[in-house]
């Protein structure tokens, strides 16, 4: 009776460890698949910054940064303008989509400090960089949740 006893608990207790896995390949498949559409909505928003990034680019190579230069600003309009503004920095913050800060600023420069000194390089990389990770998965934390970009 005793053997049977415990016979029966060992099955129990496989049971449950069989459950257990079961409900942890799920978890880790809804996992993976969430981090798969997450990774291809990052390439998206990737490719996207790359194409703004070369629209810029391809604006301030013209001469005068997002000016039209058909309504006759061309290289002479943007001298006189620069003289007449006072300096580089002015038209660019006008004309050319280049930001300025003078005065006070809405963040506090030591919190921009803090952010610069604690910015580090991620520890783990995958998926060819497009997955980055900056930290190792910690399992008494599952539950805090998830941070993404979207």
């Amino acid at each position: 009776m005793v053997e049977k006893l415990t016979r029966e608990s060992k099955q129990r207790d496989l049971d449950e460890h069989i459950h257990m896995l079961e409900v942890s390949a799920v978890d880790t498949t809804a996992t993976v698949a969430d981090l798969t559409s997450a990774s291809i909505r990052i390439k998206n928003m990737i490719d996207a910054n790359q194409q703004q990034i070369q629209m810029a680019r391809d604006m301030h190579a013209r001469g005068v940064a997002g000016v039209d230069v058909s309504e006759g600003r061309d290289e002479a309009w943007k001298e006189k303008t620069i003289r007449s503004l006072g300096n580089r920095e002015a038209f660019d913050q006008e004309f050319g989509n280049v930001f300025i800060e003078t005065g006070e600023s809405a963040v506090d420069e030591a919190l921009f400090e803090q952010l610069r000194a604690d910015c580090c390089e991620p520890t783990l990389i995958y998926d060819e960089g497009k997955y980055l990770l900056w930290d190792e998965p910690k399992s008494d934390r599952l539950n805090d949740g998830v941070q993404a970009l979207d």
